[in-house]
């Protein structure tokens, strides 16, 4: 099973950033899609490294291809279309290095893709399905922090953060990140790269329930 790719494309929206090329998202294939997989654009482009994206109407479902760089990917795959299935529920995942097929997940379960995309490319980028025990609101990185740090470093420090590896923190604000799971208070992580530090804050829950964003800072921004 193949899905279509960029000759599927429905809808082309060009958004300038200094992070990203254009984004070619139809928004009404994108977003039942992410709902499902509990994350979003910007949270693909922090986390998987993407910088680039295509959505399409396929037979089975929505689906979305991202482009990231090769050299960080153990099968060789630039490229990766993500796809749910509507009759089951479940995702297909089809790695590509250029218009070959290299890789593929077939019909996995949301819990299990994790694990699975582990266990295909062995990288450093982790899959862009945010499996998490808290929400981390929007993705934002300071300008210090940018220009102190790779794009690459920025994502594994998230990458870890999100997967509750607190890093370089105290016995004392592990306990209290442990605590914050479960009471919605603030959650901190340091990480520490060629000796330099850096932090990732995910805000407390407010009144509305949800945790609004997640800062990846220097200390001395703090």
């Amino acid at each position: 099973m193949a899905f279509p790719r960029d000759s599927e494309q429905i809808v082309a929206v060009n958004r300038h950033n200094p992070l990203m090329d254009n984004i070619l998202v139809d928004n009404n294939i994108a977003k039942p899609l992410l709902e499902a997989l509990d994350t979003s654009i910007p949270e693909l482009r922090m986390v998987a490294g993407a910088h680039n994206f295509i959505t399409a109407h396929t037979g089975e479902g929505p689906a979305i291809t991202f482009f990231l760089p090769h050299r960080y990917m153990m099968n060789g795959a630039d490229s990766v279309t993500l796809a749910r299935h509507l009759s089951d529920g479940t995702f297909t995942i089809l790695f590509y290095r250029g218009s070959k097929m290299v890789d593929s997940i077939r019909h996995c379960r949301r819990d299990d893709l994790l694990k699975a995309w582990d266990e295909h490319t062995a990288c450093a980028i982790q899959l862009p399905i945010l499996i998490r025990d808290f929400h981390p609101g929007r993705i934002v990185a300071t300008q210090g922090a940018r220009a102190e740090f790779s794009s690459f470093e920025i994502r594994q420090a998230i990458n870890r953060h999100l997967g509750c590896d607190w890093g370089d923190t105290c016995d004392s604000d592990r306990k209290l990140n442990r605590e914050a799971l479960k009471d919605g208070n603030r959650i901190m992580s340091s990480f520490s790269f060629n000796g330099r530090k850096l932090w990732v804050i995910t805000e407390a829950v407010g009144e509305n329930g949800k945790r609004e964003a997640t800062t990846v800072l220097l200390p001395e921004e703090y």
